[in-house]
């Protein structure tokens, strides 16, 4: 296909005069048409795309067989999907264009998973991802993935590819050395926090109760804070101290105070540490030094207080205001 040769529709203009879905592949079909262009006023003839929304048909029966919905959702799949492409969005990279053709001809035979929600395509997939702990499945039932929410999940499915499919043993060694590139890896690019919390959420959300609480200290097993701390704003991730606050909220709604105050504890020294640091660099941590302080007063009052630990969240917040008394 010359029209995806190297430096050819690298983006494609978006001309949706109609505002109607249409089918995928008559999109294509228009796209790849040799009389199908459109004319600009300098008299350049470009290949464009048709509509923002596609409308892909779904092959139930494959659906089922293949494994990419469970048995469990099956009155769910409808006999066809709209995948949207946003209003503000102009143009179409040649990776999205790669995306719809592919999806085109996409009989529903063989499970598609993405990394990232889907990372750069910005093409509507995006309502149509089901979690799986490293991935999302692209599934035909509408749903919304968030971080730490996300939304229907084949719980089954989950447990099955995190405790049984995936091995955490090297990340998990203490007699290796841990460089930056792993912690970036493992606690920035790819999170295995959030993939841990992610899922005892949904879990929890289930009512399975065990399950969540073997994750939670399942992630506690694998990510020990001596290799992977868990205040990484040092690192420039300071939004990851908000996982083990999660584990902290989780714990609690377990039934699981004990475990609940030795994490929290745990964290709370880290921040304390780290704004001691800050503190000796005020003039320019000024904004890190009170994240940190916000957090810890977060912790306190909106998570343990909340949960009816009144007697720990007076001493996680209290002993902010000693540590800083102490530095003066």
């Amino acid at each position: 296909q010359e029209q995806y040769l190297y430096g050819t529709n690298e983006w494609i203009p978006i001309e949706d005069k109609r505002d109607q879905a249409l089918l995928l592949s008559d999109c294509i079909t228009v796209f790849k048409h040799p009389d199908a262009k459109l004319v600009y006023q300098d008299g350049r003839k470009l290949d464009y795309w048709v509509s923002r929304k596609m409308i892909i048909p779904v092959n139930k029966e494959n659906c089922l067989k293949s494994g990419i919905v469970s048995e469990k959702f099956a009155e769910q799949i409808p006999d066809s999907i709209v995948i949207s492409i946003p209003k503000s969005k102009n143009y179409l990279s040649k990776q999205e264009l790669f995306f719809l053709d592919f999806l085109s001809t996409y009989q529903w035979d063989r499970p598609l998973n993405v990394l990232n929600q889907g990372g750069d395509l910005n093409i509507g997939l995006r309502d149509y991802l089901m979690y799986e702990g490293f991935s999302c499945k692209f599934v035909p039932i509408k749903n919304k993935v968030q971080s730490l929410d996300v939304g229907l999940v084949d719980t089954d499915e989950l447990y099955d590819k995190i405790v049984n499919k995936s091995c955490f043993d090297a990340v998990s060694r203490e007699d290796y050395c841990v460089d930056y590139q792993n912690t970036y890896t493992f606690l920035g690019v790819m999170s295995l926090r959030s993939l841990f919390t992610s899922a005892a959420n949904a879990f929890l959300a289930a009512g399975e109760k065990d399950r969540a609480e073997e994750m939670l200290d399942k992630c506690q097993q694998v990510l020990k804070p001596k290799e992977y701390p868990y205040d990484n704003s040092l690192l420039g991730w300071a939004s990851n101290s908000l996982l083990p606050i999660t584990m902290v909220k989780d714990y609690y709604a377990l039934g699981k105070p004990e475990k609940a105050q030795a994490l929290a504890r745990e964290l709370n020294k880290e921040l304390l540490e780290s704004i001691r640091f800050y503190l000796d660099f005020y003039s320019i941590c000024k904004n890190d030094f009170e994240y940190n302080c916000n957090l810890i007063y977060y912790l306190a009052n909106d998570v343990i207080r909340e949960a009816g630990d009144k007697e720990f969240a007076d001493e996680i917040a209290n002993s902010l205001s000693d540590y800083l008394s102490a530095m003066q």
